[in-house]
């Protein structure tokens, strides 16, 4: 009876039937949050929250558009955990691409300032503005350039990537490595 009513229900959602839409959730909702609590435990729960939403707009979907087939031997309950894993198989192939890049000692992973913060011109005095500009001058352009536009413009570790079509690593390094410059020319060891 319950493959029965399986059919029947996807029979109806693919006509446009809402209360069997409904019917579906209510049958499979509770294993459904239960799947994404187990293999997303360690995520934050706006996280499972929007993995969540999009499993049930995946499943809506691949109901609506016949996706599922009774004929093949497989349940509507096997037919959903299979979406269920997919989405959050996809959501942790979609965090680990964008982590991809991760330099743990870049200063693209530290906050960036508040949108209050003070202008570097106003922490530092008038003779150690000049200081840093005559250091500046005598970094390499390149050096240069990635500081200004990181510390001066206030663009971010991506920004600069994108505008000086490099890669975020390079970037980040070429960044530290003119701060380490910028830091002996201050010191006076240049």
């Amino acid at each position: 009876m319950a493959q029965h009513s399986e059919i029947e229900w996807v029979e109806q959602i693919k006509s446009g039937d809402k209360s069997a839409e409904e019917a579906v959730f209510r049958r499979f909702q509770d294993e459904i949050r239960t799947m994404v609590r187990v293999r997303m435990h360690r995520e934050s729960e706006e996280n499972q929250a929007d993995t969540l939403a999009k499993i049930n707009e995946g499943i809506l979907l691949s109901l609506r558009k016949g996706s599922f087939d009774p004929e093949k031997g497989k349940s509507l309950g096997a037919f959903i955990a299979g979406i269920v894993y997919n989405t959050i198989a996809m959501y942790f192939r979609k965090k680990k691409q964008e982590r991809k890049y991760f330099d743990p000692g870049s200063p693209d992973d530290h906050p960036e300032p508040a949108v209050a913060a003070k202008p570097l011109n106003l922490m530092i005095s008038r003779e150690q503005q000049f200081r840093v500009k005559a250091c500046l001058a005598q970094l390499n352009t390149n050096y240069a350039t990635a500081l200004t536009l990181r510390f001066h413009q206030d663009l971010s570790i991506g920004d600069i990537a994108e505008m000086l079509d490099m890669e975020r690593r390079r970037v980040s390094e070429r960044i530290n490595y003119a701060l380490k410059l910028l830091l002996k020319c201050l010191q006076g060891k240049s």
